[in-house]
């Protein structure tokens, strides 16, 4: 489901001269298709532990790009043909433990709490 933001009419006495914008945004489109990804950076900090970023090409917020921690190896990670950023606590799927904004920050950040596994 994505979420859609509208012009609003302006509340001020003289809307005419009025400082605030409300910008029309597009559709943001809803979940990525797991199955639709490819791999901009994937570090191995362990043998059980790294840090993928993602970008999902149908996706739009971020630019598709999620950055996750996973609990697994290097030949786990890049082998999986289908990779859902949301957290699942089913046996059959490896899902990310932690996720971060697709920064320079968010990478660091990742980076740092996959050390600490």
């Amino acid at each position: 489901m994505g979420v859609r933001m509208f012009m609003r009419s302006c509340s001020c006495s003289d809307s005419n001269n009025c400082s605030k914008v409300f910008k029309k945004e597009e559709v943001i489109k809803g979940n990525p298709d797991p199955r639709n990804f490819e791999f901009v950076l994937v570090k191995a900090v362990s043998k059980l532990a790294c840090v993928a970023e993602i970008k999902y090409l149908d996706c739009t917020n971020y630019e598709g790009r999620k950055i996750l921690v996973f609990n697994c190896s290097l030949n786990e990670i890049i082998e999986l043909k289908c990779i859902d950023p949301h957290f699942s606590d089913k046996d059959d799927v490896l899902s990310p433990i932690a996720r971060f904004e697709p920064t320079d920050r968010g990478w660091n950040l990742a980076v740092k709490l996959a050390e600490s596994l």
